[in-house]
């Protein structure tokens, strides 16, 4: 009796497509996964990136509110006395604030913060009745931070009634 060949259903080409076709399969799965992660990272950031910049827009372009603030009063965070021009007396009252008392103000909630005022890569200090106030305000990220963003910003500060105004640089830095 002979046998009828017609097809093999299990043939050595049949098995090697079956196998590129699951490692197609899974590099389409994998790159799909690696480019998920990046979009998810880089809406993260940007939404960091947002909103360091509208947080340097605060505190830069307004008074707050009320336009003579103080740390008892204060509703909405300003540091300026006209636009672009830091206040001495609004700094003080900043750093009398705990700092979770500022992440509130700035409307911070699922990041930290630091702020800085630097001149010429150093630190600024104000003179005051009280003494000097370095300007730095927050909390450095540590090694361990996820995404950090930082904003820059050029203002003027008063660093004392002698001296007058001075051109500075205002860091927002946030992180995760």
């Amino acid at each position: 009796m002979s046998r009828s060949r017609k097809g093999q259903m299990f043939t050595v080409d049949m098995i090697a497509s079956v196998l590129i076709f699951i490692l197609i399969v899974n590099l389409s799965m994998m790159t799909w996964n690696i480019a998920q992660r990046n979009s998810v990272m880089f809406n993260e950031e940007r939404s960091l990136r947002d909103r360091a910049a509208q947080i340097s827009d605060i505190l830069i372009r307004t008074p707050g509110h009320p336009e003579d603030w103080n740390a008892d009063n204060v509703e909405i965070i300003g540091l300026t006395a006209p636009d672009h021009v830091l206040s001495r007396e609004k700094l003080e009252e900043f750093d009398s604030l705990s700092y979770s008392e500022q992440s509130k103000l700035l409307r911070i909630r699922q990041n930290d913060f630091q702020l800085e005022i630097s001149k010429e890569g150093q630190l600024v200090n104000v003179s005051s009745d009280g003494g000097n106030l370095t300007l730095s305000f927050g909390q450095p990220p540590s090694e361990s931070s996820g995404t950090v963003v930082v904003d820059e910003r050029r203002v003027l500060v008063n660093e004392s009634e002698k001296r007058g105004y001075s051109p500075a640089i205002l860091r927002t830095v946030l992180w995760r």
